[in-house]
């Protein structure tokens, strides 16, 4: 939010907040509001529950394990492709060679990065 209380309507809408992601609710018990220092003190206060604040200090002292999470842990698990799917993955993975050294064939690596990351990523 920059502006205007208003630009708030639409974060509340989107995570469809109580009656605040209602236009006719927000509209009018906050925006129809005749005091400005009310409205902003209702604001303030339909935002509390949902908000975070931190400060500086909260973020220098913050530690690793600050929530309480339990600590990621991945699983590698390898697969086997079947025929159909290895012969539909040599396919992208040697038209994606294809276009890569025909980009590098160019001189256009820099000017194509993004498309070089597509290439990487369909191969992913």
């Amino acid at each position: 939010m920059q502006n205007k209380i208003d630009e708030l309507f639409s974060y509340l809408h989107f995570i469809k907040y109580e009656i605040w992601g209602d236009w006719s609710w927000y509209k009018r018990f906050i925006l129809k509001c005749p005091n400005q220092q009310v409205q902003l003190e209702i604001v303030k206060q339909i935002l509390k529950p949902i908000m975070i604040r931190r400060t500086k200090q909260d973020l220098t002292n913050m530690n690793k394990n600050h929530l309480g999470l339990k600590s990621k842990t991945e699983h590698l698990i390898k697969l086997e492709l079947s025929p159909s799917e290895r012969m539909l993955y040599n396919l992208i993975f040697k038209r994606g060679q294809m276009e890569f050294q025909q980009i590098l064939a160019q001189g256009l690596a820099l000017e194509k990065s993004l498309h070089i990351f597509e290439i990487i990523m369909k191969c992913r």
